[in-house]
């Protein structure tokens, strides 16, 4: 993926803000769990409240850390990412709707040659941490 395809999702996100596609926003600010292993991994989500929930009272936080933020980063915020993984493992925990997967690839081009691992939000992780979602919490994808 080259600098083209970049600029394709930014402009797509731009293009098209209708509450799935949130355009970058750099005055919100990121939402950042440390961890104090210089070995543990990082893992970046899109997803809200009951994954920062999960993760705080959950063993994960004890091998990894936590960036949180919807939308679409900026280019900007590439050096501070990339400050805050550090020589870590880097890990996408996002679901398979089109704005995660165009921030995925966003992340993984913005941030080489860091590699990004997606992850994936699916029954087995959501059992695992007892996450009980509301049925608001359901996309009906558009074409």
């Amino acid at each position: 993926m080259g600098n083209s395809a970049i600029t394709l999702i930014e402009k797509w996100f731009a293009d098209h803000e209708d509450g799935n596609f949130a355009p970058p926003t750099p005055s919100e600010p990121f939402w950042v769990v440390r961890t104090t292993s210089n070995s543990a991994r990082m893992i970046y989500t899109t997803k809200s409240t009951w994954i920062r929930a999960a993760f705080e009272n959950s063993e994960f936080v004890d091998r990894a850390g936590l960036v949180f933020r919807c939308g679409l980063p900026v280019a900007a915020d590439v050096p501070w990412l990339l400050d805050v993984v550090g020589r870590r493992e880097l890990f996408f925990l996002g679901d398979l709707d089109p704005p995660d997967l165009m921030i995925f690839a966003w992340l993984r081009n913005r941030l080489a040659p860091a590699p990004i691992v997606h992850l994936g939000v699916n029954d087995w992780l959501l059992a695992r941490i007892d996450a009980e979602l509301p049925e608001h919490f359901q996309l009906r994808l558009a074409r």
